[in-house]
């Protein structure tokens, strides 16, 4: 009995620093986000998307903080620093490749790519060129992280994001609007805030690793090393591109030709959704670093995270639908009015459950060494519920029963694989 609470303990001790870091990126993001809009509707517009879209290329680029998990614990002790040292090179490289290219090409990604145009044109390609050095130093802050997982401090994390969030709003308050005897630069002080503060985090978190001597040797990178690393990655990789970016995309087409007003209460219920959802980001990061830790059973490992986990979504979700005409209210009073809000919000919490469930067991099946098998039925499946959507979803509630049919079938394949691994 004590060594199963001693398991749940350190699986909360890993999981609710990351959700409390979920949660203040999440409302000082908003917070960031009703600065700009203060500004001019151009510059929220452009500053949006660019921030949108960045964010998703990078959540992509990000999941090689999860191959590092994985393989820190599946290698031999002797190895590991050479293993850090080669992740941080290869993400080093990646986000100064992306830096370069977005950042010297920002007018014309967002004129020809997005049709951008005018003053928020202006303003989004003068915030991109600037917020492109987030590449650089979220890829970085990334590796820094997994090693906070790996060490089981995940704290640290919490702490030095919550560091660099107050000092982006601190900046944000006194560049965009020229307060205190600062200069007033707009959406230019808004990029500015946002870079300063990334490299007060990444900073931050480099001074306790090199002080706690979590890694002290990181002269050991190798091309070949790189190599098998990139390879080892690719499947993880496409996983987050297809359910990322490419399942993301045609839900948010399908919706866009049902209606303004579909279209807002989809919106909305996104966003209680990521409130809601916050949860499987901390639980999905303590199975990978218990999972293959030697010092616990999987099965227990397994039994233990959907156990919390599943009581922490039901939390959030109960908390989030308990109050959702108080958020409603802050993106509008016309919000809380919309026809069927409420029945939306409910069937997309039960389905986003189904997912929520399907984190975790992705998460599982990966750390496992099934990184490949995930990846192909997670495509085929996709595949047919995608054609099923283009086809049949003709409202929200039917768009949704559909996804929820293809978290359902991923779900269920999944769970029958890891029960063959038990065995």
């Amino acid at each position: 009995m004590m060594k199963k609470e001693s398991l749940i303990a350190k699986i909360n001790k890993i999981s609710i620093p990351l959700m409390f870091t979920s949660v203040t990126s999440l409302v000082m993001g908003m917070i960031d986000q009703i600065f700009v809009g203060h500004i001019s509707i151009e510059s929220f517009a452009g500053v949006g998307l660019v921030v949108s879209v960045l964010n998703c290329i990078v959540g992509v680029l990000g999941v090689l903080s999860i191959g590092f998990v994985i393989q820190f614990f599946d290698s031999k002790e002797s190895v590991r620093e050479e293993l850090f040292a080669n992740y941080y090179m290869i993400s080093l490289l990646i986000g100064m490749f992306f830096m370069l290219i977005i950042g010297g090409f920002s007018s014309s990604i967002l004129k020809i790519g997005f049709g951008l145009k005018d003053k928020t044109l202006y303003e989004g390609a003068g915030y991109l060129k600037i917020y492109s050095v987030s590449f650089l130093l979220n890829m970085q802050i990334f590796i820094c992280n997994a090693v906070f997982k790996i060490q089981k401090t995940t704290s640290c994390i919490f702490f030095t994001s919550l560091a660099g969030n107050i000092v982006n709003i601190i900046l944000d308050y006194l560049l965009i609007f020229g307060k205190h005897g600062f200069p007033k630069l707009g959406t230019t002080g808004a990029a500015i805030s946002t870079v300063i503060a990334l490299v007060v985090t990444l900073l931050s978190e480099v001074i306790v690793i090199l002080k706690r001597r979590y890694i002290c040797r990181i002269n050991c990178v190798s091309l070949k090393k790189m190599r098998d690393i990139i390879k080892y990655n690719i499947p993880l990789i496409a996983q987050e591109l297809l359910e990322g970016v490419v399942l993301v995309f045609l839900t948010n087409m399908i919706v866009g030709r049902m209606g303004a007003i579909t279209l807002a209460i989809f919106n909305i219920s996104q966003q209680l959704i990521n409130i809601v959802l916050m949860p499987a980001y901390g639980y999905s990061s303590a199975i990978n670093v218990l999972i293959n830790d030697d010092n616990y059973n999987k099965r227990d490992v397994a039994k233990s995270v959907f156990k919390v986990g599943a009581a922490a979504y039901f939390l959030f979700a109960l908390i989030v639908y308990a109050n959702r005409y108080t958020i409603l209210g802050f993106f509008g009073e016309d919000y809380r009015g919309l026809k069927n809000t409420s029945v939306i919000i409910m069937v997309s919490i039960i389905i986003q459950g189904i997912n929520y469930i399907f984190v975790l067991l992705r998460a599982m099946l990966q750390s496992m060494g099934e990184a490949e098998w995930i990846l192909k039925i997670t495509f085929l499946i996709n595949i047919i519920i995608s054609l099923c959507m283009i086809f049949f979803a003709r409202n929200l509630v039917s768009l949704y029963l559909l996804l929820g049919m293809n978290y359902l079938a991923i779900s269920v394949s999944s769970i029958k694989r890891i029960k063959r691994s038990f065995q």
